[in-house]
């Protein structure tokens, strides 16, 4: 068994590397050869940026596709058994996250190396090496993936849009307001498309996260602590959350008075539902430990605290208020998660 893990883990090894080499060779030729027969003898970071951000998704949606090609062959873990629907997922949130990293990490670039240019050979050694790295480590990762990576990489993906959302916003002040600011943007600015593409993107990455949890949630039906209705229920909440968060992102505010009040219902319905799914809990869930109710109950007590603070004593502004409930809205089904994995394992 362990040499057959070892060969498994050289493969993978051998074939992210090939990869890598083979993103970092053709990389190398069409940004040098495009540069060269377009006349470019030198350009400025934020060129280079601009190019950074067209090659990293295309490198990271080939990437994931080629790697969960390879993986289905050797591997039958639960991404494999439904690799289709994980490898056109992640393809496209890995290869927006490319996008924004490259917009990121070359920004910080231009503002430590100013009034820099590259001529042809240097730019094409530059972003090759980096996208054959960027493809040997995503293809391991790939290779690996289990619910904890994806929990990490929904985190940071979330992270990362607001960051860059909040950056390209004609608003200095969006914060003022909520975080549907940041993808009202009249005249659909960037921001307007970053925003609601993050959003989206993030909300199928959590439906990716049921195929991890639904077994989990499953077994505590043999383990006699929940009824088969008990369980329909909080899945079918999970899925009525990540549809909502689908619509919230599908459909922006302040683009006209139906499409604003189907954002605002989306939005809002979010919280109520896992609001009455954590007050309830003890009928869904009524076999776990008494620090288990208590956690729960305080999370919802502490989530209701904020909600007064903001809208009796407006002591909270409503883009403060958001971003402490979607942290406790994480904190809640990480605990919750996590439990029922225990028990049922």
């Amino acid at each position: 068994m362990a040499t057959a893990s070892k060969k498994l883990l050289d493969s993978c090894e051998r074939f992210a590397l090939y990869l890598g080499f083979a993103v970092f060779l053709g990389t190398f030729v069409a940004v040098g050869t495009t540069m060269l027969l377009s006349g470019s003898h030198q350009i400025s970071l934020d060129s280079l940026k601009f190019i950074s951000s067209m090659i990293s998704p295309i490198v990271g949606i080939s990437v994931v596709a080629l790697t969960y090609i390879r993986k289905r062959m050797v591997d039958k873990s639960i991404e494999t058994r439904h690799w289709l629907i994980f490898m056109l997922i992640l393809g496209v949130a890995f290869s927006y996250f490319a996008g924004e990293m490259s917009v990121i990490i070359i920004y910080t670039m231009s503002r430590s190396f100013r009034q820099l240019t590259l001529d042809p050979l240097s730019t094409a050694l530059l972003l090759g090496t980096a996208e054959g790295l960027f493809a040997y480590i995503l293809s391991i990762e790939i290779f690996k993936f289990n619910l904890k990576k994806l929990s990490l990489f929904s985190f940071f993906f979330v992270l990362t849009g607001f960051l860059v959302t909040g950056s390209y916003h004609i608003d200095p002040r969006w914060w003022a307001g909520s975080l549907c600011a940041l993808g009202m943007g009249m005249g659909y600015t960037g921001a307007f498309y970053i925003y609601n593409s993050t959003v989206v993107i993030t909300s199928l990455l959590l439906l990716l996260m049921g195929f991890y949890i639904s077994p989990a949630f499953d077994n505590l039906i043999t383990a006699k602590y929940a009824k088969k209705w008990q369980v329909n229920v909080l899945k079918g909440v999970y899925l009525l959350s990540i549809f909502l968060l689908f619509l919230v992102g599908l459909i922006p505010f302040g683009h006209g008075y139906i499409l604003s009040q189907i954002h605002y219902f989306a939005g809002n319905f979010i919280f109520v539902f896992i609001g009455l799914t954590m007050l309830l809990l003890p009928l869904l869930l009524g076999g776990m430990k008494k620090s288990f109710y208590v956690f729960n109950y305080g999370i919802l007590a502490l989530a209701l605290t904020f909600y007064i603070l903001y809208s009796q004593i407006h002591y909270f502004t409503i883009t403060f208020y958001e971003i402490n409930s979607i942290i406790l809205i994480v904190i809640w089904a990480t605990f919750l998660v996590r439990n029922v994995d225990l028990v049922s394992s």
